[in-house]
């Protein structure tokens, strides 16, 4: 890793801490607005995401910066994926506003349209998620690797429900039913990026979604990637970060959970 990647790495975690920190602060005095139908914001979202872009500007004013509560960047940059941070400042809004603790800050950098670097914080929790491309993936500063379940039918998964329900609803709900006919259980915990944390780190084998944003997915594929699993389109092939559908896993189950996802009402969904 060159220098300037060794120091956009500390600078990631530094800033993923404080971002979590601050979350955890405003949590006691929030302001929600709805943006969609069950689609929250809250001044923590806005509040952390400007820390960050101001956090990452400092040191490198030149990067672009895409964040999911309008932090903008450069259109060519971020369809190139060319030296672009993507951010998540609050991952798990709705968890955050109801008091789970499952949410999180998630903070990618992309190079040439390759993750470089992946950093996932749950701050209730006290989890930081650190992956570096060819340096593995850290739990708590600890390596970890996915897990070794070799069968769909001993396996734990994940999904998430979209809040574009009505486009997604009908269709996940089909695989959600095979997927429990299909394995050892199935968990639904609202924080995309804290299931690709978990793939990672083997709490659960396998993980699947619709409707994901690229900020719900930047940092989590090398968050398993680097944990030695596979992250794929529905069709197993290389994930479009901007077509919302996504699954992860610890390779071992992934040919499964394709055939599984190619039953039922897929549609104009493939891929």
């Amino acid at each position: 890793m060159n220098q300037a990647l060794r120091l956009k790495k500390i600078l990631a975690v530094e800033v993923a801490r404080e971002a979590g920190n601050l979350l955890c602060r405003l949590r006691k005095n929030l302001q929600v607005e709805e943006k969609g139908k069950w689609n929250w914001v809250t001044n923590a979202d806005k509040q952390s995401e400007k820390l960050i872009t101001e956090s990452i500007k400092s040191f490198f004013p030149d990067d672009f910066i895409y964040g999911e509560e309008g932090g903008g960047a450069n259109v060519e940059a971020l369809q190139s994926l060319d030296q672009i941070w993507i951010v998540d400042p609050l991952d798990g809004t709705n968890n955050y506003v109801q008091g789970f603790n499952h949410f999180a800050v998630s903070i990618a950098y992309w190079d040439k349209g390759i993750p470089m670097i992946g950093v996932v914080f749950a701050p209730a929790m006290n989890e930081l998620f650190v992956a570096s491309r060819g340096d593995g993936t850290l739990c708590n500063y600890e390596p970890i690797r996915v897990s070794t379940r070799e069968y769909l039918k001993d396996s734990f998964v994940g999904t998430g429900i979209p809040y574009e329900s009505d486009a997604y609803g009908n269709i996940n709900s089909d695989h959600i039913k095979n997927f429990l006919a299909q394995t050892h259980n199935l968990r639904c915990m609202g924080a995309a990026t804290l299931d690709f944390a978990n793939v990672a780190l083997g709490r659960l084998d396998g993980f699947w979604e619709y409707g994901l944003a690229p900020w719900d997915v930047a940092a989590g594929i090398l968050l398993v990637q680097e944990a030695g699993g596979m992250v794929t389109n529905f069709c197993g092939g290389q994930v479009d970060i901007f077509a919302g559908r996504i699954v992860a896993s610890n390779r071992h189950i992934h040919s499964e959970m394709l055939e599984v996802l190619s039953l039922g009402k897929t549609g104009m969904m493939n891929g």
